[in-house]
């Protein structure tokens, strides 16, 4: 079902229920009032005729019952009874042929007044002077006929009020949905081939924009990934073409004729090293798809001291040696440190910017400092290499971005992307400072967990 149908008929409904409620409740109260009247006017003939009958000597039964006919109104179908002590019946102006149980008349004198009704009849009995008990009956039946009035007339209301309603509803829910609809209609026309276009957000005011301005936002994140995504591809592509176009043409040089051992030793040593290239970067895409998925990654309490360790041995390894200077701060001992996170990821992002400091600074000795405080576990590295300008430090983080000052220098791009999704992922940061010429800080903040001493 669609919406704007949901809509008119929701909407029906709760103002068919409320109209009906109302209409029962006007019908209730009014034949309440009627129902009320009526035996107040009963009351009043039963008592005028009883004064009538008992408190005026003058007048006789004979007398009362000419008064009675010619000079009070009658109501139809009406009779007034005076019955005494025993219900003995002293007084009757009718011949209906109605009868009053004898239970009644006892409960009229120990009640005082007694108010019922059979069928469109309506009986009101009263004790008078403890002596007397005076019924008075009649049928209200221009009240009944006023009543049967009212109730067609509702129902017939009711049931016009309901067909407006349903036209009104339907009208005020396609107008309530067509901004929705409006969006529908704009949001099918983006598409990969024009995902500059947005939907159009009106005042900004209502909720109607504000799902336009959200949905806008998503736009934006979505042709911010499509596009980073078409430029990994197309340096992914790029990179890759380049070592295989190599390795290609060497091997295709070296089958043109025949060589010497040495040339073919030379050629397969060319081959090899284009081919670690090749896995090297194979390596790091892998990586770098792998760091944005936060399923299937384990994560524990790392210990500080047992994370350094292994970043010490695989500096020397790499036959960093001495140069790579760890310090921390001589209050803290890095035992007693722990972060919560996976162990290898870690490493891998920090071993990859030691690599770049390293790299961009021709060997020189690259510093590597530990600090903390309340919140975070603080690494800074530090190198005095070729710097980065102010223009590109906000796309240096991007996949395969080389800055202008390090076309020369080996390397695909990828190492610092890798390391800031791995820092993402253990909901960190990282922040850098450099000035060309002179060297790069890099600060990385993870959250720092309370001890426990085992």
């Amino acid at each position: 079902m669609q919406i704007r149908n949901k809509l008119t008929f929701q909407f029906s409904a709760i103002v068919a229920i409320i109209l009906i409620i109302f209409s029962i409740s006007i019908y209730y109260v009014a034949e309440h009032f009627r129902y009320k009247n009526f035996n107040k006017r009963l009351k009043e003939k039963a008592l005028n005729t009883a004064n009538l009958l008992i408190e005026v000597d003058a007048i006789d039964i004979s007398l009362l019952k000419t008064i009675r006919r010619e000079y009070l109104a009658s109501l139809p179908e009406e009779f007034v009874r005076v019955y005494e002590k025993e219900n003995k019946i002293i007084f009757r102006d009718d011949t209906i042929s109605f009868k009053l149980s004898p239970e009644k008349l006892n409960e009229v004198q120990e009640n005082g007044v007694v108010e019922f009704r059979v069928g469109d009849r309506q009986v009101v009995g009263i004790s008078y002077k403890d002596k007397y008990r005076i019924t008075a009956s009649a049928k209200d039946l221009d009240g009944i006929r006023q009543m049967s009035d009212l109730k067609y007339t509702l129902i017939s209301g009711n049931i016009l009020c309901l067909i407006i309603i349903l036209l009104s509803g339907r009208f005020f829910a396609i107008q309530s949905l067509k901004p929705i609809a409006n969006i529908t209609k704009e949001a099918e026309n983006i598409n990969e081939n024009n995902l500059g276009l947005r939907l159009k957000e009106g005042q900004r005011k209502d909720e109607i924009s504000k799902l336009a301005i959200t949905f806008n936002k998503l736009f934006d994140r979505l042709q911010d990934a499509f596009e980073r995504q078409k430029r990994f591809v197309s340096n992914a592509s790029h990179e890759l073409r380049t070592p295989l176009t190599t390795i290609t043409g060497e091997i295709e040089v070296a089958l043109m004729k025949e060589r010497s051992k040495e040339h073919y030793i030379e050629v397969l040593q060319s081959v090899l090293e284009e081919a670690k290239m090749l896995t090297k970067l194979s390596n790091g895409l892998l990586q770098l798809g792998q760091a944005g998925e936060s399923k299937g990654i384990t994560v524990e309490r790392i210990n500080l001291y047992l994370l350094m360790e292994r970043i010490k041995e695989e500096s020397i390894k790499r036959f960093y040696g001495n140069n790579l200077q760890i310090t921390y701060t001589e209050s803290e001992l890095l035992s007693h440190i722990e972060i919560n996170g996976n162990e290898e990821l870690l490493k891998i992002a920090l071993i990859n910017i030691i690599d770049n400091a390293f790299k961009f600074s021709k060997n020189k000795p690259v510093f590597f400092k530990i600090e903390t405080n309340d919140i975070y576990v603080i690494f800074k590295i530090i190198d005095t290499g070729i710097g980065i300008t102010n223009a590109d430090i906000k796309n240096v983080e991007q996949p395969f971005y080389r800055a202008e000052n390090a076309i020369t220098i080996p390397g695909h791009g990828i190492g610092l992307s890798l390391s800031k999704k791995i820092i993402h992922l253990h909901e960190g940061k990282m922040e850098i400072y450099s000035q060309p010429n002179q060297g790069t800080m890099l600060t990385i903040y993870l959250p720092k967990l309370e001890y426990e001493n085992d």
